[in-house]
């Protein structure tokens, strides 16, 4: 599952951003992560810490609004860690209905 944090403005001069990433473990999570990114116009060389557990996409408000249109599953940032933390385990991160 393709799963996203909530808006935060870092300070940025780009604006608010968030995460983008995928629940899913090892090469199966960073090829549905890629597809789900490429489908919004979101280039693969964007992709950040490609081929670890902590890969993803920064995503802008209006990448972020499309990623949630597209079927990307808005979680709290701790949720979020916690799906990051999961896949460093080498397990799939449990979304619905044991999110918390």
């Amino acid at each position: 599952m393709i799963i996203v944090d909530q808006l935060r403005d870092w300070g940025w001069h780009h604006g608010p951003s968030s995460h983008l990433i995928s629940t899913l473990p090892g090469k199966e999570g960073t090829e549905e992560l890629i597809t789900f990114a490429e489908a919004l116009g979101i280039k693969r060389k964007w992709l950040q810490k490609s081929g670890t557990h902590r890969e993803h996409f920064d995503l802008n408000e209006r990448a972020h609004l499309e990623a949630i249109h597209a079927g990307a599953l808005q979680v709290d940032w701790r949720v979020l860690v916690r799906a990051i933390r999961a896949k460093k385990e080498g397990k799939t991160f449990p979304v619905l209905p044991e999110l918390d």
